[in-house]
């Protein structure tokens, strides 16, 4: 690792990961740390027990410099055997060497003492950041995630930005064009944008007219310019100043948030953290000097945090958390929710700001417990490689970062994923896929001012520009997708046949993109192969979602739905049976028809064998690419044996989540010769014809277990913390697209939000009264997921009857905008058959209570004309 900070980190992280490791291999990880006080025994240890599962830890500064730590290393040691150094016992381990944050570690002195010491050793370079130099840029790729596919994957959260904006106190300075001038000024004077001229020592104040400018150019070195603020504080041109009324209300905004996330989270046992970055440590920590002002941030900061405290308390509160407020001052009434770490920190601290210190650096736990009262931690970018902490739900920044830090570096202290107090991720797979659960949690506010006012497209063109997926194509990303390995290299030879993307001469299976995916799918999906045609749709979305922002404007007002509670009352019958907890499972598969239909298609599809070959390529330095020169076959492929073979049955079951019998059954039905010479292909192409049948055949064999006791949590979308009707949705949840006007009354919210014009029509034109029916509540439905063996599925509407015969029918409809059924697309129509399913194992779990049906709504079909049918049944 390149810093003891980091070094910090990794120490901490191997400890959380105890357990995890202890899981997956049936050993703990063992560290050793050399660098303390002990370091040389730790080595010693490393190197004499070949019994356990261990990693040394060490500094680079510690194999590459000139201290006594990297002396201590070389020098000959008596107690090894072989009296050899320290080092040379490592390297001849031939230890796996995992480079921390490679960017911090380039250049020939590193690279001479690795050819030294670890030649023999696999190298992993692991890191966000890697040199731009072309020496040590990125290669050899073995595992990439890069940050556009870590959003998309729900592996970070999302990033929300709120700007303040006081746009007259905002000053520029650009390079004049003006011969003799050096700069020119730009400001802001009664909302109207103006420009001046500025010369050296003249005071910015004079030209803007505004005091909170009094500043002024001391020099211009390279169009860059110097400024003084009057206080022996410098401004550099490319950074800025936030005046004191912008801070203030920034350092307000954060706390506000901090706020509204810390009651939910709360109870949710999630301990909430915020961070401020800030231009200066004497804006937090007070100088040795008494004469010396209080620091202005912390003073803001205690004022707006009691301010709102104060507030926050008068209302109606859980008594835990009111508990956990009181803990905010010490004995001597000392706020102690906000504590500071400069580099500059040292032994000069009060014992009170050492320990806060020390929890923020090293107690990770206990910075997580809501025991801890510290919860907002000050900043001057001081925090980089080595810390971060997963329940960072805020950033606020209030000065500009410096200029080799990135946007991405800035946000990257707040993004992993939250823990609990029981140490658990809030991954999406705890939030079973709903991503409005998940980002509930999951989001990270950043608090930018005016000054910043680009901070959005900026941070978004970093994450997609930088990001591999937007460059680079590889199968495993198409697999991601949902493809197999057969489906995949079709797709990728589709798309180099029509020079899209085009195989990277570096060799491997990377691709390299030439042009927009999305874009050529859009225009050619008709020229797909058949066995894709099914997923144009979909592939059209993975592609447009990869350029796609996963960052959100926070200013941006999003649109609402009032809920109204009258007809909620009468809607939550509803709500509750559709959302209850059901288990699916499979009753009297046909397996032998499943075997024979898998074993006529395998038969029709041809495997090539696999061949070895021996592939000559030569680099062509006119044209700077690598040319093949030479393919030569050099044997049959081998047969696999009856061990082997069996071993490949059992890897497809584990990998396709497949019972192993029904594969056994499966392989021996097939051609094991075809399978045998082409492992790979073979494989993939038979779990695309399972996955084919079984939703071919298999919808019959589905049934479902309720437990109406145990609700999802897509039941929490209408509910409050404390269990009150939420009196407002938002409309993303409901449509993409918003109607302005007042809904019917009968309808469940005040406006209608929806995605196709189809929704609206009905939303809209629907009777209330019909043949002696009343429609006494009908509702356009939030996400929710149905489980299906195909996708979770999610109907439209839900609407509550009271029927001519007096009694309650539940009604669940999909609507569909096509003339007749046999239009609806193969996808679409499996799912709306496992919906039947599941409505029909409903209605037998309440047969005899209620009435609850499913129907599908073809083009703007009566209402009256579906209740029909379904009354029919009684």
């Amino acid at each position: 690792v390149p810093r003891l900070a980091i070094r910090a980190g990794i120490v901490q992280n191997i400890a959380l990961t105890s357990d995890y490791f202890f899981q997956e291999y049936g050993k703990r990880l063992k560290r050793h740390t050399y660098g303390d006080k002990q370091g040389l025994s730790r080595v010693r240890d490393y190197i004499r027990n070949e019994g356990e599962f261990s990693v040394l830890i060490l500094t680079s500064s510690s194999v590459t410099g000139g201290n006594e730590q990297s002396r201590v290393l070389t020098r000959y040691d008596e107690s090894l055997y072989g009296a050899v150094s320290p080092l040379k016992a490592v390297q001849a381990l031939k230890p796996v060497v995992v480079i921390d944050e490679p960017h911090l570690l380039k250049g020939e002195e590193f690279t001479k003492v690795y050819d030294k010491h670890f030649a023999e050793s696999l190298l992993l370079r692991f890191g966000a950041t890697f040199p731009a130099e072309e020496a040590s840029e990125l290669s050899n790729v073995v595992y990439t995630l890069d940050s556009l596919t870590a959003f998309q994957e729900h592996l970070v959260k999302r990033i929300s930005v709120s700007t303040v904006t006081d746009a007259n106190s905002s000053v520029k300075f650009y390079r004049s064009p003006h011969r003799g001038i050096p700069l020119t000024v730009q400001y802001f004077k009664q909302d109207i944008e103006r420009t001046a001229d500025l010369k050296f020592g003249q005071s910015v104040a004079a030209v803007t007219g505004d005091k909170a400018h009094d500043y002024h150019v001391i020099r211009v070195r390279d169009g860059k310019a110097l400024c003084s603020d009057g206080r022996g504080r410098e401004l550099a041109s490319d950074s800025y100043e936030v005046p004191e009324d912008t801070m203030r209300d920034m350092i307000s905004q954060t706390i506000r948030i901090h706020f509204e996330k810390e009651e939910a989270l709360f109870q949710k046992g999630i301990k909430t953290l915020s961070l401020f970055f800030i231009p200066h440590v004497e804006d937090f920590r007070k100088k040795d000097d008494s004469r010396s002002e209080p620091p202005r941030v912390k003073q803001i900061f205690e004022e707006e945090y009691l301010k709102q405290r104060r507030s926050k308390l008068r209302g109606k509160l859980s008594a835990a958390y009111r508990e956990f407020l009181a803990k905010d001052f010490d004995d001597q009434r000392v706020l102690r929710v906000h504590e500071g770490y400069f580099s500059g920190d040292r032994g000069t601290l009060e014992q009170k700001e050492s320990e806060g210190i020390n929890t923020i650096l090293n107690d990770k736990e206990r910075l997580l417990s809501t025991e801890e009262p510290l919860r907002f931690i000050f900043s001057v970018w001081a925090l980089q490689e080595g810390w971060d902490n997963p329940n960072v739900f805020t950033i606020c920044k209030l000065a500009a970062a410096g200029k080799e830090t990135s946007r991405r570096q800035q946000v990257g202290r707040g993004l992993r994923l939250a823990v609990n107090d029981r140490g658990n991720r809030q991954t999406i797979k705890r939030w079973q896929d709903r991503a409005e659960g998940f980002y509930g949690i999951n989001t990270l506010d950043v608090v930018v001012s005016g000054q910043e006012n680009q901070f959005i497209e900026n941070i978004q063109k970093e994450i997609v520009g930088d990001s591999l997926t937007t460059k680079i194509l590889t199968p495993s990303a198409l697999m991601r997708l949902g493809l197999d390995h057969v489906q995949s290299t079709r797709l990728l030879l589709w798309l180099v046949d029509a020079g899209v993307i085009q195989l990277d001469q570096r060799g491997g299976e990377t691709y390299q993109i030439l042009s927009p995916i999305a874009d050529y799918l859009a225009q050619h999906g008709a020229d797909l192969p058949p066995s894709l045609q099914d997923q144009h749709e979909a592939l059209v979305a993975s592609f447009q979602k990869a350029v796609q922002s996963p960052v959100a404007n926070r200013n941006l007002q999003r649109d609402k739905v009032g809920v109204r509670s009258g007809q909620f009352k009468e809607f939550e019958a509803l709500w509750e049976m559709i959302t209850s907890k059901a288990q699916l499972f499979y009753r009297n598969v046909q397996e032998d028809s499943l075997v024979a239909e898998i074993k006529s298609a395998f038969d029709g599809q041809p495997i090539p064998a696999v061949q070895r070959r021996v592939e000559k390529r030569t680099y062509d330095h006119h044209k700077n690419q690598i040319v093949v020169e030479d393919q030569t076959v050099i044997g049959e492929p081998e047969l696999l044996g009856p061990k082997a073979y069996a071993q490949l049955v059992a890897d497809f079951a584990n990998r396709e989540t497949l019972p192993f019998p029904f594969c056994l059954k499966l392989f021996s039905a097939l051609d094991r010769e075809k399978v045998a010479g082409n492992p790979k292909l073979a494989c993939g192409f038979i779990a695309e014809a399972v996955r084919e049948q079984i939703h071919k055949n298999v919808v019959e064999t589905v049934e479902y277990d309720f437990d109406v006791k145990v609700g999802v949590d897509a039941r929490n979308i209408f509910y409050t913390e404390s269990g009150d009707v939420k009196k407002e949705l938002d409309a993303a949840l409901l449509g993409q697209h918003l109607d302005k006007a007042e809904a019917k009354a009968s309808y469940l919210y005040d406006k209608v939000a929806y995605d196709s014009q189809i929704e609206l029509d009905l939303a809209q034109q629907d009777p209330d009264k019909f043949d002696g029916n009343k429609v006494v509540v009908f509702a356009k439905l939030p996400r929710i997921s149905i489980p299906t063996p195909y996708k979770s599925y999610s109907p439209d509407f839900a609407y509550y009857i009271q029927t001519a015969a007096k009694k309650k029918l539940y009604l669940v409809v999909e609507t569909k905008g096509y003339d007749k059924a046999s239009d609806i697309p193969e996808e679409e129509a499996r799912k709306i058959r496992y919906g039947e399913r599941f409505f029909e194992a409903m209605q037998q779990q309440v047969a005899g209570k209620t009435q609850i049906e499913f129907k599908k709504r073809i083009n703007k079909q009566e209402l009256a004309e579906l209740v029909q049918k379904v009354g029919g049944k009684r």
